[in-house]
């Protein structure tokens, strides 16, 4: 409380808040009579009010990633399988 610099910067902070070509009042006035005006300005609503939860988190495309990527995961997996048995075979083809 007694720091001159908290102080300043206090007195600096306030200043750059005051500053505002309206007062909040008439911003908050102009905004009432805008809803009015526009009938209720479902325009400014967010779009997130109206869609589905499943719509709203993108289940449909987190579904097709982890669909695809468990496909990819599936067959790199075979592939590498398939890969070092016939490679064990050959080298046991090749001992005999």
């Amino acid at each position: 409380m007694n720091d001159t610099s908290m102080r300043a910067e206090v007195a600096r902070r306030s200043k750059v808040m005051i500053d505002r070509p309206q007062e909040p009042a008439e911003v908050a006035l102009y905004w009432i009579k805008y809803v009015i005006r526009h009938q209720g300005a479902y325009h400014l609503r967010c779009p997130a009010v109206t869609m589905t939860w499943y719509e709203l988190y993108n289940v449909d495309v987190w579904a097709t990633v982890v669909v695809l990527l468990v496909i990819i995961s599936y067959v790199s997996v075979r592939l590498i399988i398939s890969l070092c048995s016939w490679l064990f075979s050959k080298s046991k083809a090749k001992t005999d």
